[in-house]
């Protein structure tokens, strides 16, 4: 491999390198090192190399001076010069398009209104149109009417499912379980209801006897009170 590299470098060194834009060439000098990092110092050719003495850039010839200000020079833009084909072509298609909305609205004539006669400008034009379509007979406009077709309505498909047996069976488990659950909970809330009525019953009745106790007491207290009060005024009598 060091015999290649400097092979190349002797190469790279002898052969007349030209260079086409000095202001782009961005090395001006002898071969940068990095070219035989690897050869090692006391190599005889990278002594030999080294006496030689360094060269600076080749001058550019007159020719080639020339050579670089035309392919900088920039390229000169505008229109392209329209050819009489060209100028024919648009002619002939203005004419059809004219054309195809004058036989579309000739069927339509309101009264009073004469057709008029070609001018010269479109006698010449046609006189264009037939001499550069020769014995073709001319087309006739085809007026394309997109008409939009119901999209039929797909049928409603059906797909049948087929459970294998343990689905099936869990299926049934589980509905039975959610049944006797169901079962349980409707008995539990009958079992309350009537609970909550004996209890309800029991409060009236003991609501009753508390109303007719208190009616008791309340009457052999007044009958205490009348007799003590009877008692009074006999000893108030006595005393006076």
């Amino acid at each position: 491999m060091a015999d290649s590299l400097l092979s190349s470098i002797t190469t790279f060194h002898t052969t007349k390198i030209i260079v086409i834009d000095p202001s782009k060439y961005s090395f001006i000098g002898s071969i940068p090192i990095v070219v035989f990092a690897c050869v090692s110092y006391a190599s005889n050719v990278i002594q030999e190399y080294k006496k030689l003495p360094s060269s600076g850039p080749s001058e550019l010839t007159p020719a080639m001076i020339c050579s670089i200000e035309e392919a900088n020079k920039p390229a000169k833009r505008g229109k392209k010069p329209k050819t009489q084909k060209e100028k024919k072509l648009k002619k002939l298609a203005r004419r059809l398009i004219l054309q195809s909305y004058s036989d579309s609205d000739s069927k339509y004539v309101p009264p009073g209104n004469k057709p008029t006669t070609p001018t010269e400008s479109e006698s010449k034009s046609s006189d264009e149109e037939a001499s550069f379509r020769g014995d073709t007979p001319p087309r006739s406009p085809t007026l394309e009417v997109h008409v939009r077709s119901p999209v039929p309505s797909s049928p409603h498909v059906t797909i049948p499912i087929s459970l294998p047996p343990t689905v099936k069976l869990s299926i049934q488990s589980l509905l039975g379980v959610a049944a006797s659950n169901a079962s349980r909970v409707t008995n539990s809330i009958t079992k309350l209801e009537e609970a909550f009525a004996a209890k309800k019953q029991n409060f009236v009745h003991l609501r009753q006897y508390i109303q007719k106790d208190n009616v008791a007491l309340l009457s052999s207290l007044n009958e205490r009170l009348t007799k003590l009060q009877d008692d009074l005024t006999m000893e108030n009598s006595l005393m006076d």
